[in-house]
């Protein structure tokens, strides 16, 4: 089990074909390989470091010391499985259904939501071939949706970093299309909602 006490790492999952698929950017305090641990399994992710990082590391027969020897360390255990399950749950399960636009919209918000200390948070260190990957599409569609993102100014590009100009209207754009979907509103295209979003 490792440990991210500081920095961020992607992690991946490789394909049979040989194809990379990002399934998420962590930080500091995020736990890594904890259910391989716990069902002693070889992990299925792999964790790439973006930048310099400090991580701590717990080997297995620590782990099962830990669970036998600590009063409460297994139950701790038991719910942060539990609390990651549901968290995994309510981050992809809404995903299923949407549109490659709001899938990027959402999949910019959670990242985003790692800058906690601005309010324009910033996503650095991704490309787009990452960004296609975690979202299921083209880097060239990638290209052309952070563009139109930029022109509706909900968020701003330089070199590798991505701002989040206004939040809570990124979080509108993603609502309004998940509520217009079922009116046969095309969702693909975001010059739908462009002229209400500006106001």
């Amino acid at each position: 089990m490792v440990v991210l006490e500081d920095g961020r790492v992607s992690l991946l999952q490789s394909q049979p074909s040989g194809e990379q698929f990002t399934f998420g950017v962590f930080v500091g305090g995020t736990i890594l390989g904890l259910a391989a641990l716990v069902l002693d399994r070889p992990r299925i992710l792999t964790a790439e470091a973006i930048d310099q990082v400090v991580v701590s590391v717990m080997p297995r027969r620590d782990f099962i010391a830990c669970t036998r020897n600590v009063p409460g360390f297994l139950d701790n255990i038991t719910r942060l499985l539990a609390l990651l399950s549901v968290e995994s749950i309510e981050r992809t399960g809404p995903q299923a259904l949407d549109d490659a636009w709001v899938r990027l919209g959402s999949i910019l918000t959670s990242l985003a939501g790692n800058d906690s200390r601005k309010s324009c948070p910033t996503i650095a260190g991704l490309t787009q071939e990452d960004l296609a990957s975690m979202v299921g599409v083209s880097r060239s569609w990638i290209g052309a949706a952070l563009a139109e993102f930029e022109r509706m100014s909900l968020i701003s590009k330089r070199r590798s970093r991505i701002t989040i100009e206004q939040p809570t209207r990124l979080a509108g754009f993603i609502a309004s299309a998940r509520r217009r979907r079922p009116d046969g509103i095309d969702c693909a295209n975001p010059r739908h909602f462009r002229d209400k979003d500006r106001e």
